[in-house]
């Protein structure tokens, strides 16, 4: 595939001389192949919280054009899995603390449980785990990893390191842009040597400067900003687009019916993580844990609705719907007092508290039809919304002392 993607370009190269890119690149330019691949920068992809599976980086192999691939430099897919053992260190470190613990206050033998942890290589089996993923995101997005290779990229990359040009920046900090350097060097000598383009989406204003001194690069500043490159026009979209926001505003479609089992879902899916919280009686501190979430209302914004026409599928469409949920947490408080007498606490009550927070959301949907004649009711209907982490600020609560 990547092969014949280059043949395209290549091809595309011969009929129209490449010139600088500016701005954003044309539709044509998308479709006809001249604009071969795109890379995101390892921000991005934090940004979107790892999720390869859900979300808007899922909804990026669907829509974009198949003469399109994604090129992953290698040092991003290093970084990534990086970030992503970060936990896996964590959540090691604290099973041998707990472990040695054991030992020393309980006097209990661990040695056969510690045996049996360090023969699952956790570390090791998670790395190859991650590093799957990322391979798999790959290849569903038709690209390939791109090898630290080339000729005299060292000595180009310091020409621009000393020079101050981008990526390297006037500042202390500058050699932690290294890793960027290789990257952009990697991703524009495959344009130069494909005669193609690509697109770079990356928040670092040393990529967007990169690029806008390439003769072969472009760059966006997120995600939203790439898929939107993708996104379906003309008549055919026009009339999709009117009966899906039809059909959403409509409180007894299966559209709108499946819109909203997909939030409720997302709610329940979530992780709400409990933050400030304290207790304004002097003495008493408060411990809470979160407890069950609901949604109460939902707010769509039809004007942000967006539409894509899937390349493999004319007939199925990719929809995003803005939504603001209104959802109430409801969380496990407990009371603990200091008693002096014994120098110690006691826990004085526990009680269960409500707040109220609103979150956006986007959903994603996949309707296949075909749409712009088929009654909503035969479509076939797929929601998807990202599973987020949020935090609930809970603020000063004062315990119930009610019946004590």
């Amino acid at each position: 595939m990547l092969q014949s993607r280059r043949q395209v370009a290549q091809f595309v190269a011969k009929q129209h001389k490449l010139k600088m890119p500016k701005g954003l690149p044309s539709a044509a330019q998308l479709w006809n192949g001249e604009v071969s691949f795109f890379s995101i920068d390892t921000n991005l992809i934090q940004q979107a919280g790892y999720n390869f599976e859900q979300g808007i980086l899922n909804q990026i192999p669907k829509v974009s054009p198949e003469t399109m691939g994604l090129l992953m430099p290698d040092i991003v897919m290093r970084e990534i899995v990086k970030h992503l053992m970060k936990s896996v260190y964590s959540a090691a470190q604290s099973f041998e603390s707990a472990s040695s613990a054991l030992k020393r206050s309980a006097g209990v033998d661990m040695t056969a449980i510690d045996s049996l942890f360090k023969g699952l290589s956790v570390e090791e089996f998670a790395a190859s785990n991650f590093r799957m993923r990322v391979e798999n995101y790959v290849k569903r997005t038709r690209g390939s990893i791109l090898a630290i290779q080339g000729e005299d990229l060292a000595e180009r990359i310091f020409q621009l390191y000393f020079s101050e040009s981008p990526p390297f920046a006037e500042r202390k900090e500058k050699k932690a842009e290294f890793p960027d350097a290789v990257c952009l060097m990697l991703l524009e000598d495959h344009a130069r040597e494909c005669g193609a383009m690509g697109i770079l989406a990356s928040d670092d204003g040393g990529w967007s400067d990169f690029a806008e001194n390439s003769d072969h690069l472009y760059c966006v500043k997120t995600l939203d900003d790439l898929i939107a490159l993708f996104r379906a026009s003309g008549e055919l979209a026009a009339a999709v687009t009117a009966r899906v926001t039809a059909a959403i505003a409509d409180v007894q479609s299966a559209v709108r019916e499946a819109l909203r089992d997909g939030l409720e879902q997302h709610v329940r899916a979530s992780e709400w993580s409990v933050e400030d919280i304290s207790s304004g009686y002097s003495g008493v501190r408060v411990e809470a844990t979160f407890h069950e979430a609901t949604m109460e209302s939902y707010d769509l914004r039809p004007e942000a609705t967006k539409v894509w026409n899937v390349p493999t599928d004319r007939a199925a469409w990719v929809i995003e719907v803005a939504a603001l949920l209104k959802v109430d947490i409801t969380i496990d408080a407990t009371f603990y007092q200091w008693d002096s007498f014994d120098r110690d606490e006691f826990e004085l009550t526990s009680q269960l508290v409500e707040r109220a927070q609103e979150v956006e959301v986007k959903a994603f949907l996949t309707c296949t039809g075909p749409l712009e004649h088929e009654d909503p009711t035969n479509w076939e209907i797929d929601v998807e919304i990202a599973d987020e982490e949020y935090d609930v600020d809970v603020g000063e609560v004062d315990p119930d002392m009610g019946g004590h």
